[in-house]
């Protein structure tokens, strides 16, 4: 059972014209604010992802499924969000992607570095680029906002905060720890991945 202070990693699938591409976001739970099931909260985790991004994605876009782990007391789940990109037109080619950059550090530690990550948007409509560049950044507003803002899923679910998971030992076994996220910032350009790794959303 999920508690207040625990880490956890949303693994969230796509599919663009029917291949299957793969981002996740670490989180650390605040609050535990009321009762609702695992798979409620994780429903509207998924909701509030889509919401950022289904303007800008087409309708050949589809949020198939989104697992989730625990990192710090092991449980996992999946919920099958079911949807759909609003754009209507085509899409960029799956290995053509907008990149979301975030940027992390030690709460109220000004003096600690800064760590970075990265996800990756596929599936954005060609209508909003030309040239490969975005033609209004306004439209990932949304979308860069939740790269770094805390929410609550529901006033019955739990308040959360993206967080940054990063190797602090090599090991054997590796160490890991979790740095907030501070902020998010959008490539106005589009980034072409070489490969991508995709897995079963199956827990």
């Amino acid at each position: 059972m999920a508690s207040a202070g625990d880490f956890f990693r949303t693994r969230h699938m796509v599919e663009v014209a029917g291949v299957q591409t793969q981002t996740h976001f670490d989180w650390k739970i605040d609050t535990v604010d009321g009762a609702d099931p695992i798979n409620t909260v994780l429903a509207d985790i998924a909701v509030v992802y889509w919401d950022t991004l289904k303007a800008v994605l087409t309708t050949e876009c589809l949020f198939s499924c989104m697992s989730f782990y625990n990192w710090t007391s092991p449980e996992q789940a999946v919920v099958y969000p079911l949807l759909a990109g609003e754009h209507v037109g085509s899409a960029h080619p799956q290995f053509q992607v907008v990149r979301g950059n975030r940027y992390a550090q030690t709460d109220g530690v000004p003096s600690d570095p800064i760590f970075r990550g990265a996800v990756n948007v596929s599936g954005v409509a060609e209508a909003l680029s030309t040239r490969g560049r975005i033609n209004d950044m306004a439209e990932f507003i949304a979308f860069e906002s939740f790269l770094y803002q805390s929410f609550q899923t529901a006033v019955t679910g739990w308040t959360i905060t993206p967080h940054l998971r990063h190797q602090t030992g090599a090991g054997p076994p590796a160490t890991y720890s979790f740095v907030k996220m501070k902020s998010g910032l959008i490539n106005p350009t589009f980034m072409t991945l070489r490969g991508r790794k995709t897995s079963s959303c199956a827990a």
